[in-house]
């Protein structure tokens, strides 16, 4: 929230405009700014892959030779400083007038319909299936529905498998899930003879499975008993019964990752966390998303969505009764030997500073899926106590 020296009126759109592209300029990074109005909902996952390549100083949804201020317009570096150093109209219609203020100063349009100023008349709005970015003023139930498309996974079921020994974890977990993921798909908690403890706020989007007592089958085992009893999706995301998150989960990513592997039946798994090897490459020339490269660990346990049948397959080549250590190098190498038409996709998160191989240790504000890691050798991780307190007063008791 910036507060500008200028009215805060709607006539005096034209100053708030100057002023805020002056403070961008004086104290930002940037190489584009966006205005739209408050009545627009824009799908930022699209804007933040705009422009692909492309090079302009002004874009925008064309109206009477100006981009419409409603549904959005993006400024360069040039184009803002244009702005900040010759709009001097105190009052007036903001878009019209940057228009041409840009345009006397040789600052042409780019004009795309990506940016839609007039939703009401055309009936476009952001869709998975097109390239539309902004609609602008549509009542809150419009941008409700949007939303809902636009971060609608498929079908989808998140599995937590849990044992006796981290039950009271998992517990915490499907409740910090529940806040910060409310619209999560249905969540399937398999366990052992002992059952943990759902939440009470929506428990019909929980379901639990007992596989029997825990000494009786391997974590390989119960896996393979789950995924192929119990859960006939295409796609399932694993989340490990100690992964906590600690910040709401990107619904849009996840969406856009279930969407790439229905597309390319080749990615085997989607990850939602930042992975220590650097990516091999751009997957399809989209620079959000990534191939990653073979490792030791391109089979790892944490947050990513798998395609159920190919896990099923990978599980399947690694020894049956094999320990949760040695569970990700043993399935990577079979994945590497016997799977080469596969790939492991992700999302490009910058590698972080302090990044570490024990992740736990590692920022993750930048994670689609972001999470603590409540649990380390078996036993409550102290560095996260003070992070329980703050947001589960119901945290396991100890």
């Amino acid at each position: 929230m910036l507060y500008l020296p200028c009215p805060d009126d709607y006539p005096s759109l034209p100053q708030k405009t100057r002023r805020f592209c002056q403070w961008a300029l004086e104290h930002a990074a940037f190489d584009y700014l966006f205005k739209c109005d408050d009545d627009t909902y824009v799908d930022l996952a699209k804007l933040a892959d705009y422009p692909a390549g492309r090079s302009f100083d002004y874009a925008g949804c064309e109206y009477a030779g100006y981009a419409s201020g409603g549904g959005g317009y993006l400024l360069s570096r040039r184009a803002a400083a244009v702005v900040r150093d010759h709009l001097e109209a105190p009052t007036g219609n903001e878009d019209e007038l940057v228009g041409r203020c840009l345009r006397a100063h040789g600052i042409a349009l780019c004009a795309d319909p990506a940016f839609q100023g007039f939703t009401r008349w055309t009936g476009l709005e952001p869709d998975q299936d097109n390239t539309v970015i902004t609609a602008h003023g549509i009542p809150g139930e419009r941008w409700e529905a949007i939303h809902r498309r636009l971060t609608d996974p498929g079908p989808l079921r998140i599995w937590v498998p849990t044992s006796n020994r981290y039950v009271a974890a998992a517990a915490v977990c499907l409740r910090l899930l529940d806040r910060f993921w409310p619209d999560h798909p249905p969540v399937d908690v398999t366990h052992g003879e002992l059952r943990p403890e759902l939440p009470d706020a929506a428990p019909q989007r929980f379901r639990a499975i007992g596989l029997g007592p825990d000494a009786e089958q391997s974590w390989v085992e119960r896996a393979l008993v789950y995924l192929t009893e119990h859960n006939a999706d295409e796609l399932v995301l694993l989340a490990l019964d100690d992964y906590a998150l600690f910040q709401p989960v990107d619904a849009r990513a996840v969406a856009l990752a279930c969407r790439a592997m229905r597309q390319a039946p080749r990615i085997a798994g989607f990850a939602l966390t930042w992975q220590p090897p650097d990516p091999a490459g751009p997957y399809r020339d989209r620079h959000d998303m990534v191939v990653f490269p073979h490792w030791d660990y391109t089979v790892n346990l944490q947050a990513a969505v798998w395609r159920r049948q190919t896990l099923v397959e990978i599980l399947r080549l690694c020894p049956p009764k094999i320990g949760m250590w040695e569970l990700e190098q043993a399935a990577s190498r079979m994945f590497r030997q016997r799977m080469p038409g596969h790939i492991m996709a992700g999302w490009n998160i910058p590698r972080p500073a302090d990044a570490s191989g024990f992740v736990d240790g590692t920022t993750k504000t930048g994670w689609v899926f972001a999470y603590h890691n409540l649990m380390h050798q078996g036993a409550p991780d102290p560095r996260h106590a003070e992070f329980l307190r703050r947001q589960d007063r119901e945290s396991w008791r100890g």
